[in-house]
């Protein structure tokens, strides 16, 4: 019985010490270093897409997100829900903008689109042909989108941003 909980500690401070190492360390999987962009594969290539499309849906309908702000701002909208924060009349309604909450909030989800839209375009031109890589039509393709979404990001902000906003 001695011998048996004697093993179980010893095993229990060999996973305490192996838990300790850094040699397990993994790089984020979701945000990959640009680096891997100097010799891109087909894949990351169309991952790069698809993170524009969520890119693009990052913070249009969060409580405080665009269409609520933006709703504020045409008094067509007023978020009852977040009572509790005076900002939502101060700020939104009566002004002036904050550029460190609501009136600068938005900025960097929209310029870190753009900013996607720009490296995936940069990204197709440094992918191989078939077999292992894309066609022309494919890249003329993933051009065509990624040059869609940042003309949409980019009317976002000056829709929001400019003499109607």
């Amino acid at each position: 019985m001695r011998a048996t909980i004697n093993r179980l500690l010893l095993v229990g401070a060999a996973a305490l010490v192996a838990g300790g190492c850094n040699s397990l360390d993994v790089g984020d999987l979701n945000n990959p270093g640009l680096d891997q962009l100097d010799n891109p594969s087909a894949t990351l290539v169309n991952s790069l897409a698809t993170g524009l499309v969520i890119g693009a849906r990052i913070g249009v309908a969060t409580p405080v997100g665009l269409v609520m702000v933006t709703g504020a701002f045409g008094r067509e909208s007023f978020n009852l829900n977040v009572s509790s924060d005076p900002r939502n009349v101060a700020e939104l309604i009566q002004g002036p903008l904050n550029p460190g909450s609501f009136g600068g909030a938005l900025w960097a989800a929209l310029y870190g689109n753009i900013r996607n839209a720009n490296l995936l375009l940069e990204a197709i031109e440094k992918v191989p042909a078939p077999p292992a890589g894309l066609s022309d039509a494919q890249k003329a393709g993933l051009r065509g989108f990624a040059r869609t979404m940042l003309a949409q990001q980019l009317q976002l902000v000056i829709l929001s941003r400019d003499a109607n906003g």
